[in-house]
């Protein structure tokens, strides 16, 4: 089995719109879709996504909440062919999506100058 860790590793997330759009980032909605977020996936994840799928049983796990980890694997996995119900996330009152100082997470870092 191999478990992976949703944020920093799979993908970027952000409460702050793009500077610009790319096909890599998609929109989603939390908290009833009162918050939008935006996701930017790494380079080839999908790709890597399916090759790991045939040596290993995968795992989806994040520190966010529930929410949050449902569209993320819908995004990763529209056909739930690759996770199936193998979600995990932490209990819901786990401040979601913020970094380490409490600040939510910006994509203008992975876009240096933009």
């Amino acid at each position: 089995q191999l478990v992976l860790d949703i944020d920093q590793t799979l993908l970027e997330c952000t409460s702050k719109p793009p500077p610009y759009r790319l096909n890599s980032i998609i929109q989603i909605s939390l908290y009833n879709g009162k918050q939008p977020h935006w996701i930017k996936l790494r380079p080839n994840v999908k790709q890597f996504l399916k090759e790991a799928n045939e040596m290993f049983e995968l795992t989806l796990y994040t520190n966010g909440v529930r929410e949050y980890l449902n569209q993320v694997a819908d995004a990763l996995d529209p056909k739930h062919d690759l996770f199936g119900d193998r979600l995990v996330s932490t209990p819901d009152d786990v401040p979601d999506l913020k970094d380490k100082h409490g600040g939510f997470k910006d994509l203008n870092r992975l876009f240096p100058g933009s």
